[in-house]
């Protein structure tokens, strides 16, 4: 790893959400509170209730699960954008942005495609709309090889590839009838399996009755020339142009995370700095670069610590 190496910035979707995620960081710093006070206040604007009163709820446990779509939805983004000017202020800038589902929000926002009030008036509308016509799903993370038992659960339940994150580990998603069915085939196989905290089968058909409404509400939206590079998991590559489809996208395709790392791999060596509130997109990452790689894999925040060392950031980068 050189001083030269580029930095990419990823920002991670649904399921890396957690109660009190940042609340360290939101005590002690005043870039990030100030930044996650405003977006607040405009969600009461918009949406009439606190997202902050909802993740620092003070009658809740970390480990309790956090998955109500009105609160999630707009907090990561939240969270993220946060995170971002806190390290603006650090002088830690990226030269590259990827996002990972709903992450791709915060990855355009962080490029200048749209403002931050723009992305969460988007975020805050689609979760509403998905709530309103979609019928309740499920994501399911199995720890297995993807090209052995992927054939084996979408033949013979009424489930979809959402995600491949590395060779070990994928996703699958759809109705909540289908279930139970998906369960009884993973347990027979032995596999380790968890669910993620989500209420719906993003990524899966099960998403589409939302896909027309959510176009409406991307219509009127101007998206401007991107600042910086963006690596987009729906893709699997660099965006080369950026319109109300590929926003739809976001919600319905596969996410192609492996394929994404793996493209920027072949390009040369990063700093990969996960902006997530937990540390998902960097443990994938490790799981998907060559032992041989140069490149250098950095957290932020995460479940486990939920908090932030400026020191030790620095530290990570100068090495």
């Amino acid at each position: 790893m050189t001083k030269n190496s580029k930095s990419v910035f990823m920002f991670s979707g649904q399921g890396s959400q957690y109660y009190f995620m940042g609340l360290s960081l939101y005590r002690e710093n005043l870039v990030f509170r100030k930044t996650i006070n405003y977006l607040d206040e405009l969600v009461k604007s918009i949406s009439g209730y606190s997202v902050l009163s909802a993740i620092y709820d003070q009658t809740k446990l970390i480990t309790e699960k956090l998955d109500n779509l009105a609160i999630t939805h707009p907090a990561i983004f939240m969270i993220q954008y946060a995170m971002v000017k806190t390290l603006e202020s650090l002088d830690i800038f990226p030269d590259i942005v990827l996002g990972y589902s709903l992450g791709e929000y915060s990855a355009l926002t962080t490029a200048g495609v749209i403002n931050p009030e723009e992305a969460l008036g988007m975020i805050l509308s689609q979760a509403k709309i998905v709530r309103a016509v979609c019928d309740t799903g499920f994501m399911y993370a199995i720890l297995a090889n993807h090209e052995q038992h992927l054939p084996l659960y979408s033949n013979s339940t009424q489930v979809e590839l959402a995600s491949k994150n590395f060779q070990q580990h994928f996703v699958l998603a759809g109705l909540e009838n289908s279930e139970s069915k998906l369960v009884e085939m993973l347990n027979s196989s032995k596999l380790v399996y968890f669910k993620l905290p989500i209420q719906y089968g993003f990524h899966s058909s099960a998403i589409e009755p939302a896909i027309e409404p959510i176009k409406a509400t991307i219509d009127e939206a101007v998206f401007k020339t991107p600042m910086l590079p963006i690596a987009s998991c729906t893709k699997g590559h660099f965006l080369n142009s950026i319109d109300n489809k590929h926003f739809q996208e976001v919600f319905r395709a596969p996410i192609q995370f492996q394929k994404t790392i793996q493209f920027l791999e072949n390009k040369g060596q990063y700093r990969y700095i996960d902006i997530g509130p937990s540390d998902t997109l960097s443990i994938f990452t490790k799981y998907i670069i060559n032992k041989d790689s140069k490149s250098k894999i950095i957290s932020t925040l995460s479940m486990q610590k939920n908090n932030f060392s400026f020191t030790e950031l620095k530290s990570d980068l100068m090495k």
